[in-house]
């Protein structure tokens, strides 16, 4: 049996938002991780990406991706002139991404608690994985139930 497991994972972070931006009124907040703005997810260059997708959608919606308070909600921003700098009147943190052999991705945040949680998923992701590979590995079955416990 083949299992298809997808995970959302974010790739930067609202660490900045100017009132009366487009952003800000357009329902973004402080603290949101995007999965995916409008084209852009995770890969290599996700600056110059998030400008230019910006730049090409600049008056027309482009579709958001986010992890709030660890809900996923998808909303849309309008990049557009206003009286502030750039089209959006916000500022992402890239998270830094590490590209994971049978996994989509794994990222690695600076709050440990976001961390601990994304990396105890993984964990019995690649357990669940390996098991169903290997049910008779009760070594991983073992491991699996410690992993659960904690």
């Amino acid at each position: 049996m083949d299992i298809d497991v997808s995970v959302k994972v974010p790739f930067a972070l609202v660490d900045e938002l100017t009132e009366g931006s487009p952003s800000a009124e357009d329902g973004l907040q402080l603290g949101d991780q995007i999965v995916k703005f409008g084209n852009v997810e995770f890969g290599p260059d996700l600056l110059s990406k998030l400008a230019s997708e910006a730049q090409t959608n600049q008056g027309r919606e482009v579709p958001v991706v986010l992890l709030r308070q660890g809900a996923v909600l998808t909303t849309a921003v309008t990049p557009r002139t206003w009286q502030g700098r750039g089209l959006l009147g916000c500022h992402f943190k890239i998270l830094s991404i590490a590209m994971t052999r049978g996994c989509h991705a794994t990222a690695f945040w600076n709050s440990i608690e976001l961390q601990g949680l994304l990396l105890h998923q993984l964990e019995l992701l690649l357990l669940l994985k390996l098991v169903m590979l290997r049910p008779r590995n009760r070594w991983l079955l073992k491991m699996m139930h410690l992993i659960l416990l904690t």
